[in-house]
């Protein structure tokens, strides 16, 4: 690891505001996510894709890492979401 720390990315009000909207996928309490919600809090994940979309200019194949990678830590934590893929984007 490097001991560079990188500054923050920073995305315009409005940029963030829709990246926010794209990422609540995660934290919303009707999604497709919430039988984990009680395993695996959800906001480190809803940070990081805000900030993963600031990153790379809201780039759809990141949400998708992101939305994937979070399935995944539910699925090890013993949670079924069923075909959550069809209640997103």
């Amino acid at each position: 690891c490097s001991s560079t720390i990188l500054p923050p990315i920073e995305c315009s009000p409005s940029l963030e505001q829709v990246y926010k909207e794209q990422c609540q996928i995660l934290t919303t309490g009707n999604g497709p996510f919430i039988p984990c919600h009680a395993h695996i809090p959800p906001q480190s994940y809803f940070e990081s894709c805000v900030y993963d979309l600031c990153a790379n200019n809201g780039s759809f194949e990141q949400l998708c890492q992101i939305l994937e990678s979070y399935a995944s830590a539910c699925q090890v934590a013993g949670v079924h979401l069923g075909d959550w893929r069809k209640e997103t984007v």
